[in-house]
């Protein structure tokens, strides 16, 4: 078995990022009351760092195996 990592960045603006975060389940688990005032006080921080941008880093993982023959064949 192999495993690689691909790191990648993608750089989002504060609004898709904001839009991206409000589909995330661990947003949704929050409730509706706790996630709207979530996402407003991620989107008040963004604004006081005058951060019109975010750059975030996702690593892919492929991993590669060999299946064993079945033993009856």
């Amino acid at each position: 078995m192999a495993s690689l990592r691909y790191p990648f960045s993608v750089v989002y603006s504060a609004e898709d990022y904001l839009a991206i975060l409000a589909t995330q389940s661990g947003t949704h688990a929050l409730g509706e009351t706790l996630s709207a005032e979530f996402l407003s006080r991620v989107h008040d921080r963004l604004e006081s760092l005058k951060m019109s941008q975010l750059t975030v880093t996702f690593v892919a993982l492929l991993t590669i195996g060999r299946r064993r023959p079945h033993p009856g064949m």
